[in-house]
C-alpha cells in the first residue's frame, strides 16, 4: 500500500502542470488507471483493520471543491469510504453513512440514509462530493461507459443549517475497506477560471464562527471581495487554527501553485502570538516562494485577541510595516483609536477572537482602501462590470 501511495504522490507531481491541468479543465488527477484492482484484504494492517487507501498528497482548504472517484464493483459485497478526513461518506452495497466533524474537530456520524438502488457487481460507479461556499452534496451515481448517468443517490447540507457538516478539514481520500474494486479514475477539482486573488489564512478567512451563530458566510470580509471579483477569479482557502508554519508551507506550495493567482492574500498570524519569530520565518518563506513565481504577496496585519497579551500584536504589526511589502490594515479597521489593544464595538463575538458582520465590513473596507489595484477593470467579474 505504501508504494501505491508514493506512485500516486509521484503522478500528482509530474501531472500537475499547468498544461496538465489545462487538459483536465481544472481537475488535478490524483489517480488513472494503470494499476491493479484494490481489495481490502491485500493491504497493509492498520489498528488491525486492513483496508486500500488512496490519499490525496495534501491537506485541501479551498472554499469551493470537488472530488470525483470512478470505480467498477467486482465483488458482491462492499464497504468504501470517500471524501475528506472530517467529511466522508462510508459507502455499503444498500445503505450510506455521512460523517461530519463534531465540535471537537473529531468525525462523527452524521446520519445514516439507504440507497434507492443496490450497488452491484460488475456496474460502474461515480462517487464524491461537491463543496461549495454555502453546501456540500454528496452523490453515488450508477453510469455507464460514457458517464451517462443511470442512477443517483444525492443528498445535499447546508452551511447554515449543518456548519460543521461544512468543515471537511483534511486530505481528500477514497477507502476500500471490504470487498474488491477497480478504480478507474479519481480527482479534484476547484471551479476557478483565470483567478487574480487568492486568500489563504485562518478561522477568520474560514468563517465558521458565522455559520456557528446562524449567519451566512457572504458576510466574510473575503466574501465581499469574491461578490466584485467574482467567485471564479478569487480562491478562499481558510482554516480555523491555521498558522504560519512548516505544515502550513507545505501544503501552500501545493496549493498556490495550482493557479499562480497574480495577488497573493495571506491573512495569517492570530495563532501565532506565542511565538512570533515563527511567523517571521515561515512568513519569509511563503513571501520567497511568491515572488520567485512572480506573484505579489500582501499581508494583513493582526488583531487583539482576549486570550492572549497584545506585545506580540505590536511586534507582528511592526514587522510588517518595516518590510516594504504591500499590507493591508486590518488592525486600524477594527481597533479603537483611543485604545489599540481593543476592537470597536460591536466588531466581536462574545468570544473575544472572531470578527462580527460589522467587524467583516470594516475589514473589506480596508481592502478597498489599502489594495485599490484588485478593482481594476480587467481583474472584476462581467456582472459587477456591467451592474
Amino acid at each position: 500500500m505504501k508504494i501505491i501511495i508514493k506512485m500516486m504522490c509521484l503522478f500528482f507531481l509530474l501531472a500537475c502542470t499547468k498544461d496538465e491541468m489545462n487538459t483536465f479543465e481544472g481537475a488535478i488527477p490524483f489517480y488513472k488507471e494503470g494499476i491493479s484492482n484494490l481489495r481490502s484484504d491485500i493491504l497493509d494492517k492498520k489498528d488491525g483493520v486492513q483496508k486500500s487507501l488512496f490519499t490525496f498528497i495534501s491537506n485541501v482548504y479551498t472554499d469551493e471543491l470537488s472530488q470525483e472517484v470512478i470505480i467498477r464493483i467486482l465483488s458482491d459485497d462492499i464497504d468504501l469510504s470517500v471524501g475528506k478526513d472530517l467529511g466522508f461518506m462510508n459507502i455499503y452495497k444498500e445503505r450510506v453513512d455521512i460523517y461530519k466533524s463534531n465540535k471537537d474537530y473529531q468525525a462523527a456520524l452524521n446520519e445514516s440514509l439507504p440507497l434507492s438502488f443496490t450497488l452491484n457487481k460488475d456496474m460502474l460507479y461515480s462517487i464524491g462530493f461537491d463543496k461549495r461556499e454555502d453546501s456540500v452534496s454528496f452523490f453515488i451515481r450508477e453510469i455507464e461507459a460514457d458517464k451517462n448517468v443511470l442512477k443517483e443517490f444525492k443528498r445535499t447540507y447546508s452551511a447554515q443549517k449543518d456548519p460543521y457538516q461544512l468543515l471537511m478539514w483534511g486530505k481528500p481520500f477514497f477507502a476500500v475497506r471490504r470487498g474488491e474494486v477497480k478504480l478507474l479514475d479519481s480527482w479534484i477539482t476547484a471551479p476557478f477560471h483565470n483567478p487574480v486573488l487568492s486568500i489563504f489564512g485562518d478561522s477568520f478567512v474560514e468563517g465558521t464562527m458565522l455559520l456557528i451563530n446562524g449567519i451566512d458566510r457572504k458576510y466574510r470580509w473575503s466574501s465581499m471581495l469574491t461578490s466584485v471579483l467574482g467567485k471564479e477569479r478569487c480562491l478562499i482557502d481558510g482554516k480555523g487554527g491555521e498558522m504560519m508554519s512548516d505544515e502550513f508551507i507545505n501544503r501552500f506550495k501545493i496549493e498556490n501553485s495550482w493557479y499562480k493567482t497574480k495577488y497573493v492574500i495571506l491573512a495569517l498570524g492570530t495563532n501565532n502570538y506565542l511565538d512570533v519569530e515563527k511567523y517571521k520565518k515561515y512568513m519569509l518563506q511563503a513571501i520567497s516562494i511568491l515572488r520567485n513565481n512572480g506573484q505579489i504577496p500582501v499581508l494583513l496585519t493582526v488583531t487583539p485577541r482576549k486570550d492572549r497579551d497584545y506585545e506580540p500584536v505590536k511586534l507582528i504589526n511592526d514587522w510588517i510595516k518595516s518590510m516594504n511589502i504591500k499590507y493591508i490594515d486590518m488592525h486600524e479597521a477594527v481597533t479603537k483609536e483611543n485604545d489599540p489593544t481593543q476592537w470597536r464595538d460591536g466588531y466581536l463575538f462574545y468570544d473575544g477572537i472572531h470578527p462580527t458582520p460589522n467587524g467583516y465590513k470594516a475589514m473589506y473596507e480596508q481592502v478597498l482602501k489599502d489594495l485599490p489595484e484588485i478593482f481594476k477593470e480587467d481583474h472584476l467579474s462581467m456582472s459587477y462590470q456591467n451592474s
